[in-house]
């Protein structure tokens, strides 16, 4: 439908902007649909690759409305209300659904450029239009793949997760049996190790992102976990002061492990004869580059005998073979209580 009173003085003055700056040659034989439209959304001139396009020849288009190339108002409108909004003298883009001449539509993407004369006053638009409905198409299979993908992850984690609480279910169930204590022992410590890997499990399950997590979405948890499973007559308060620091999960899978080592040490042997005593977790990110996990008690203190590499039991040597893989390194303080510091980088 044509737009009544269209101001052909104001088209003209368009037109002979445009030809002044040479724009003719490029115009006719770009590849790209160009429209040309004056400040009423009406249509000034179009390209070869416009008519080629969308089906209207320049003399259809001309005088016409630019709301003929839309397939929905709203999508007319909601240009419109955007080009009122900016007004910049930048181009933009904007994608819509186009309807051609013959009732057919494709998804287009428009660079709008507005256009001023030499006093600095708008004059019109030219948009160029570009049909990307292949691109949406092949977007929309990467997207549908992409989501695929992330639940079959999650499935696998979920049934991993499932997998490890029946195992861990089973040595919880075969340390009650057994009458030898130090079976029953080696046991429950097994247990102790998988339910590292058990929690982190549990969180990757929740998370969005399985790549990697932040500390203090894990390391709280699992130290409560690990207090609250181990069998132990002492009241144990656990304080935690742990920092957003995103590792990733190949790394956090061997801490789990590390951090339950050190946890279950101080519960079975810090507080011996003691009704109370207090588990200390302290982890932050240094200079963006190494992350500093810090695990304390306030029991009797580690015998000066024992050292991370001193060989003397099966705990402290995994500690330390574990640190190493995540090229850290771990020290211990024995001052009013036991203090281990592992650092480690935050990518090995």
């Amino acid at each position: 439908m044509r737009l009544d009173g269209v101001n052909e003085k104001r088209q003209s003055r368009l037109l002979e902007l445009f030809r002044e700056r040479q724009c003719e040659v490029l115009f006719d034989n770009i590849g790209d649909a160009i429209v040309l439209a004056d400040t009423d959304r009406a249509v000034v001139d179009c390209n070869r690759a416009f008519t080629k396009l969308l089906g209207y020849t320049p003399e259809e288009i001309r005088g016409q409305s630019t709301r003929v190339l839309f397939d929905r108002e709203e999508d007319f409108r909601s240009l419109g209300s955007r080009i009122r909004k900016d007004d910049s003298a930048e181009s933009f883009f904007h994608e819509i659904v186009y309807r051609c001449r013959d009732g057919s539509t494709f998804n287009g993407e428009k660079r709008i450029h507005p256009i001023y004369d030499g006093n600095g006053d708008l004059v019109g638009f030219m948009g160029i239009i570009r049909d990307v409905t292949e691109r949406k198409v092949a977007e929309r299979r990467i997207q549908d793949l992409l989501t695929e993908k992330e639940a079959l992850l999650q499935e696998v984690h979920h049934r991993v997760k499932n997998n490890m609480s029946s195992v861990a279910s089973l040595l919880s169930l075969q340390a009650e049996t057994v009458e030898d204590a130090a079976t029953s022992t080696a046991l429950i410590e097994a247990r102790s190790r998988l339910q590292s890997m058990e929690v982190l499990y549990d969180k990757l399950y929740r998370a969005e992102n399985i790549d990697e997590l932040s500390l203090d979405s894990y390391l709280p948890s699992l130290v409560n976990e690990i207090v609250r499973v181990l069998p132990t007559q002492t009241r144990i308060a656990v304080h935690t002061r742990v920092e957003d620091c995103r590792v990733p999960v190949k790394v956090l899978s061997i801490l789990g492990i590390i951090a339950n080592e050190l946890v279950t040490n101080s519960i079975k042997h810090a507080f011996t004869g003691r009704d109370d005593g207090m588990i200390e977790v302290d982890a932050a990110c240094h200079d963006g580059k190494r992350v500093k996990v810090v695990v304390g008690d306030d029991g009797k203190g580690l015998p000066e005998s024992i050292g991370i590499d001193s060989g003397e039991g099966f705990g402290l040597t995994l500690v330390s073979t574990l640190a190493r893989q995540i090229h850290g390194t771990i020290s211990i303080e024995r001052v009013g209580g036991t203090q281990f510091t592992l650092t480690f980088p935050f990518y090995d």
